[in-house]
């Protein structure tokens, strides 16, 4: 009864003080790494949950450390276990941002948040399904969960993050309230879209399918708030770099977007990124909201754009690729 008491307490006092990032109800996808020594990836550790509460569900990807990744901002190809070290040694991008723009477009998912765990933290994200469920009663019981929680206030237990404590508490109370076999397990052993690739030095690598994860992840990662409003969606690039209509698409149709259109226009626009609405009801549906807060896009409501295809646009400009 103490234990609950004092979980109870949290929950009040986060209802009070409010919360940062998310919501503790909407679809949430973060990224946790524990760092390896540099050229070492035997500690090394990735993952990415994407929770859905509302459907109290919720998909776990563990990703091998040979896995290359798509680096964007002109980096190309890395190992996964490369990417945070080349953030934390260009600095021009923080790494954990690097590793979840990464992810972003290698599967095409939008990554809401990452958390850097320290070496020697090994235990914290699980790689096979057996460490899922262990580490589920070690930090996720009803007995163990406040003293997790505190451990999170320290200051050596995380690295880096971009989520409050408040964000962290809706992220353990909600894998909490989720039983094991609502957490839908991949790794190196059941991934079809991983594929081997021996490189000229004899090293193996692993390669994502982005088609087939495309076709076997289906609605994994779908917020159902976004899919139920069902609004279609127009994305133009006018970047001048070629294939980023397809690659922001992918993220938009995997949260459960309507996107009907992918086109290119030569027209270029300056900014990061603008959504055209028709009505005044779209600025505050879920996808324009999402939109909007991820990428921070420009609105625009054009009421004489209704006689157009699609009911939302969103092109996409020279800033969004820097």
């Amino acid at each position: 009864m103490v234990i609950l008491g004092i979980l109870v307490s949290i929950i009040l006092l986060v209802s009070i003080v409010g919360r940062n990032n998310w919501d503790g109800k909407s679809r949430f996808t973060v990224i946790s790494e524990v760092l390896s020594e540099k050229n070492e990836n035997s500690d090394f550790k990735l993952s990415i949950l994407s929770l859905e509460p509302r459907q109290k569900r919720a998909v776990y990807i563990a990703i091998p450390a040979n896995t290359l990744l798509d680096v964007p901002f002109g980096y190309k190809k890395y190992l996964a276990s490369s990417v945070y070290y080349l953030g934390e040694f260009d600095r021009k991008y923080d790494g954990g941002y690097l590793i979840s723009k990464s992810i972003e477009d290698t599967f095409g998912i939008a990554v809401d948040a990452y958390i850097i765990f320290p070496r020697n933290s090994t235990s914290i994200i699980p790689s096979t399904l057996d460490q899922m469920k262990k580490s589920k009663q070690s930090y996720f019981s009803l007995s163990k969960l406040p003293s997790f929680l505190w451990n999170n206030l320290k200051r050596n237990y995380i690295l880096k993050t971009n989520l409050s404590f408040f964000d962290r508490f809706f992220l353990c109370w909600s894998v909490f309230q989720l039983r094991i076999d609502q957490i839908y397990f991949i790794d190196q052993e059941n991934s079809q879209f991983l594929k081997d690739d021996v490189l000229p030095d004899n090293s193996v690598v692993k390669n994502v399918d982005r088609d087939l994860f495309d076709l076997v992840s289906d609605n994994y990662f779908e917020d159902s708030q976004v899919r139920t409003e069902n609004y279609s969606i127009s994305v133009i690039n006018s970047t001048g770099q070629s294939k980023l209509a397809y690659q922001f698409s992918r993220v938009l149709s995997h949260i459960g977007a309507n996107v009907i259109i992918k086109t290119t226009s030569e027209e270029k626009y300056p900014g990061v990124c603008k959504i055209i609405l028709t009505t005044q009801e779209q600025k505050s549906s879920k996808i324009v909201t999402r939109i909007k807060n991820y990428y921070g896009c420009l609105i625009e409501i054009l009421p004489e754009a209704g006689s157009e295809q699609s009911d939302i646009k969103v092109i996409l400009g020279d800033k969004f690729i820097k």
